[in-house]
């Protein structure tokens, strides 16, 4: 009967051998089958020239440039007198900004820290995704010895080696105090899950603290504020008892040409300047000429955002100088357009390309490119802004010479042929 029942084990193991062998075979001769075209990044993606920023505002001769002060503010030195007559760029105050950049130092620190968790969050998936589940092994064959014959003529393994079989085949039947079980197929499910979405949640924390930090670093300037026109200073406050409402705490009372202010987006308050040129558009008179920032406003409009794109967002106002003779026959009170490029491409390392080839898997990015030997391959990358809503810019991981494939559809997938797409006559 032993010799039957080993006989029988063995016809098992070479039909099940078999049978794995075809469909691996099948599996394998598919996927080979399958094929992906690519194409080089280059092709798919524009440099980035810079945004544009537009904006409408009333052009007025009679400017007033207003110093606001926020209630926490510290002046370290007022450097102008009541009446005292001022040029463009002159030093009206110096402040203490020691605070802000501390509390911009915090919170970069708490997206250091948030980052590493991740770092560290996925590495442990990947273990977890690794893990091989605990599977109670098959009867071993010293408990097959031990079998009994049932009165229907079947093999019966008795309780106390069905135990000894569970628990590692052990001739007691009792599982040593340094071997483990592991963890189940539906315990490691779990814990991929619960992993994943500790993931997405410190992934949704950082962006949050990457996005306060950036607005703390875009407030953070020399602490010196300068005079944005040529003109008189005006309700000069006192220093030790700043306005406890909206009021200045001095004004430059602008003398001589043409002013306009505009707005802009506070995603963008830190790539514009002073000295900037901005083209002003009347479509009253047809006139078109050039205006210089001089003043960049600390505080968003009141109106929030008058300015072009997401009504959710804060602007910021700026005010620019027209020249007489550039401004032509533009009169006080006349409305205008304002348009200006911002930014551009002042990262040559940066690689641009469609959001539609990059996918997202635990948080992290990335897109399916060809490798050496013409397989796909997964390939994680760090990516920056998102311009005009369907181009990303990629810091790393990605250059112009790799040829990435459309990252959705059965061939997305590792391993699949990669296939430029003129031998696919595109």
């Amino acid at each position: 009967m032993k010799h039957k029942l080993i006989k029988r084990f063995l016809i098992f193991i070479i039909l099940g051998t078999v049978a794995a062998g075809g469909i691996c075979g099948g599996m394998y001769a598919r996927k080979n089958s399958l094929k992906a075209e690519v194409v080089p990044v280059e092709l798919l993606g524009s440099g980035y020239w810079g945004d544009e920023v537009s904006s409408s505002g009333v052009v007025s001769n009679d400017y007033f440039q207003e110093v606001k002060l926020d209630q926490n503010a510290q002046i370290k030195e007022v450097c102008v007198e009541e009446g005292q007559e001022v040029h463009a760029g002159d030093k009206l105050l110096i402040l203490d900004v020691s605070g802000e950049q501390l509390n911009y130092q915090i919170k970069a620190l708490e997206v250091e820290k948030l980052q590493n968790k991740i770092d560290i969050a996925v590495n442990e998936l990947k273990i977890l995704k690794n893990t091989k589940p605990y599977e109670p092994s098959a009867v071993p064959e010293a408990v097959m010895e031990t079998e009994q014959i049932t009165d229907n003529g079947e093999a019966q393994v008795s309780e106390t080696d069905q135990a000894a079989a569970k628990a590692g085949g052990s001739e007691t039947g009792e599982l040593s105090e340094d071997v483990s079980p592991g963890y189940t197929r539906e315990e490691l499910k779990q814990m991929i899950t619960d992993k994943e979405r500790e993931i997405s949640e410190l992934d949704l924390s950082r962006r949050k603290a990457e996005l306060e930090a950036e607005k703390l670093k875009q407030k953070q300037t020399d602490g010196v504020i300068y005079a944005a026109v040529d003109g008189t200073v005006k309700n000069l406050q006192n220093k030790d008892q700043l306005p406890v409402d909206s009021t200045p705490f001095l004004t430059v009372a602008g003398t001589g040409g043409l002013y306009v202010t505009g707005s802009v987006s506070e995603f963008l308050l830190d790539q514009i300047q002073p000295g900037q040129r901005v083209t002003v558009s009347s479509w009253e008179s047809g006139i078109t000429c050039e205006a210089v920032i001089r003043e960049i406003g600390t505080y968003p409009t009141a109106a929030g955002g008058y300015g072009e794109g997401n009504a959710n967002v804060s602007y910021y106002p700026y005010t620019a100088y027209i020249e007489n003779e550039n401004g032509g026959e533009l009169r006080n009170g006349e409305s205008v357009d304002l348009n200006m490029t911002v930014g551009g491409n002042e990262n040559p390392e940066s690689v641009y390309l469609s959001k539609m080839y990059v996918r997202t898997e635990n948080g992290r990015s990335y897109v399916m490119k060809a490798d050496n030997n013409n397989r796909l391959v997964k390939q994680f990358i760090q990516t920056g802004r998102i311009i005009n809503g369907d181009t990303i810019e990629i810091l790393s991981g990605l250059s112009t010479e790799d040829r990435v494939a459309f990252p959705y559809g059965k061939a997305a997938r590792e391993g699949t042929r990669a296939v430029d797409s003129e031998e696919s006559g595109v």
